[in-house]
């Protein structure tokens, strides 16, 4: 049975917390021991990536016209009978807060 995210994501941070503790770390050793992924792992302690729930979320609210907007294009897209995804309406909000600046 695979370990759970949150286990998993436990063990990486006190693997990678032991990797920056040492100067010049033994990716490979401190992977084994804290039975996390070695690549992984050395990513992280070279800040080429990090976990997907480090990144801080910079959600922004549509005004209330904006939402005005976004029901009436979803509805025409789907009167049009035009697929309509997350990520397009996603999109189509993050235009909308783009051009209002």
């Amino acid at each position: 049975m695979p370990k759970s995210t949150k286990s998993t994501d436990i063990l990486m941070q006190e693997a990678l917390t032991a990797a920056q503790a040492e100067e010049k770390p033994d990716v490979s050793k401190i992977a084994r021991e804290f039975g996390v992924n070695r690549r992984t792992l050395a990513n992280r302690v070279k800040n080429r990536h990090r976990a997907h729930n480090a990144y801080t979320p910079v959600n922004k609210a549509l005004e209330p016209y904006q939402e005005e907007a976004l029901i009436h294009w979803i509805r025409h897209m789907k009167d049009s009978n035009m697929p309509i995804t997350p990520l397009l309406v996603a999109a189509w909000a993050n235009r909308a807060l783009a051009r209002a600046g």
